[in-house]
């Protein structure tokens, strides 16, 4: 066991000699140097901030600096705030809508009928809770007038909006 440690320790070396003078033996096939060519002379160029900057005087005032910290027009700023809400429309497309023209509400009662005597037509109005019998210009829960009764229909006036509305009669056989 002896001599095969020492065997591995002499290929070794020997393999590690051969590569050092293989790497700096100068190499037979290197070609010519090429031609040196000679500097061009540069000329000055002073930089983006020299040119942009005069060479300042005295030390620059809080409102220098903070003129020359405003950002140019064109840059736009990566990382400012963001919203999520909804921009408004613009005022264009926001005109002023009239209101639509008030309405009745629905009328709560049904005519059940009329009746008809020797001083004009007494008309029923009734609901599920109460009755009520009127004539012409009579007014009822101080919010329906009767204004006229005829064969077809009786017309109410709604007296907050001061709106009229029909309410058909019933036919009778």
């Amino acid at each position: 066991m002896v001599g095969s440690i020492r065997t591995r320790r002499i290929v070794l070396g020997g393999a590690l000699l051969v590569t050092v003078v293989a790497s700096v033996w100068p190499r037979a096939q290197e070609s010519v140097a090429p031609e040196v060519v000679a500097p061009v002379a540069q000329r000055e160029i002073p930089s983006r901030r020299e040119q942009a900057l005069p060479a300042p005087t005295s030390p620059p005032t809080l409102a220098t600096r903070l003129e020359r910290q405003q950002p140019a027009a064109g840059v736009r700023d990566l990382f400012g705030s963001k919203t999520w809400e909804v921009p408004p429309p613009p005022a264009a497309a926001r005109k002023p809508t009239a209101p639509p023209p008030p309405t009745a509400p629905p009328f709560p009662y049904v005519v059940s009928g009329s009746i008809v005597d020797t001083t004009g037509v007494l008309v029923v109005f009734s609901n599920q809770q109460q009755n009520f019998v009127v004539r012409v210009g009579e007014v009822f829960e101080q919010t329906y007038r009767v204004e006229s009764v005829d064969a077809q229909a009786v017309t109410l006036m709604y007296l907050p909006l001061g709106l009229a509305q029909r309410v058909p009669m019933p036919v009778l056989n």
